[in-house]
């Protein structure tokens, strides 16, 4: 799907408190390798949401070799079915599995988050968006028109990010709220 076509569906979710003062942007490089890219989202042109797959690739690069400099290298089999059984390999997938969950954890998104978030979030009702895995889609939820301003008020987001959301539509709405943490 077209990025114009993404931005007009994105729009559509959108409060009308909130239409023309929340925009979705992308840029994609597409010279790179991969082509990575860079989403976000701006509220009266101040960035509130970003995911970009080179700052995320580099954190996760960097925190790697950081972490593995003193780990066993797997051993070369001919067969590589052994190879990927072997503990080595394991200690290795472990630990690039949690540098990720970092990155995530410290607010760095790849891009193709956003993209599969954006695809997830338009097929699901409110309050499955409102309840999804999904931190973006959580937070998507708190601009979207079906959500109403009595669901709003009684909402405890439990991610930095969703409370991040909740708060501006809290604002836009007028609900005083006050957060715990």
């Amino acid at each position: 799907m077209r990025f114009s076509k993404q931005q007009q569906q994105f729009e559509s979710f959108l409060t009308d408190k909130l239409k023309g003062k929340v925009k979705l942007y992308a840029t994609v490089h597409r010279k790179a390798h991969d082509q990575p890219s860079k989403l976000w989202i701006t509220y009266h042109q101040q960035e509130i949401l970003r995911t970009d797959d080179l700052a995320f690739q580099v954190y996760v690069n960097r925190q790697y070799e950081e972490k593995t400099v003193n780990l066993a290298r797997i051993p070369y089999n001919e067969n590589w079915a052994i190879m990927m059984q072997l503990e080595e390999r394991q200690a290795l997938v472990n630990i690039s599995d949690q540098i990720e969950q970092e990155a995530v954890a410290q607010g760095l998104y790849p891009a193709w988050w956003f993209y599969q978030a954006l695809a997830i979030f338009y097929t699901l009702s409110i309050e499955d968006a409102l309840c999804h895995e999904h931190p973006i889609v959580q937070a998507l939820a708190m601009l979207d028109r079906r959500l109403g301003k009595r669901k709003l008020t009684i909402l405890k987001p439990q991610h930095p990010l969703v409370e991040k959301f909740h708060a501006l539509r809290c604002e836009v709405e007028g609900i005083r709220v006050l957060y715990s943490s």
